[in-house]
């Protein structure tokens, strides 16, 4: 599957967390976030993409520049309550 590559900061992120603060956590739901998402996990994940199947919750982290941190991907198995009874 290709994903076309999305332009984004690579520059290396150093230092303590208040220089980089505030931190946003961003839901993946407009074109451009989710363009965004695929091609930083196609580029970056060791996995790579190969699609994502059923339901799921989809998060991207920025710092203050809005430079992407990190990517969420949680799948419904991971969202169901697995407590007895």
């Amino acid at each position: 599957m290709f994903i076309p590559y999305v332009p984004h900061s690579t520059s290396l992120v150093a230092g303590k967390l208040k220089s980089i603060a505030p931190v946003s956590i961003q839901p993946v739901k407009d074109k451009d976030l989710v363009r965004l998402f695929k091609c930083l996990l196609s580029r970056y994940h060791y996995l790579g993409f190969g699609g994502i199947v059923g339901e799921n919750l989809k998060y991207l982290v920025f710092d203050r520049e809005q430079r992407p941190l990190a990517h969420l991907l949680f799948g419904l198995s991971s969202l169901e309550d697995s407590s007895p009874g």
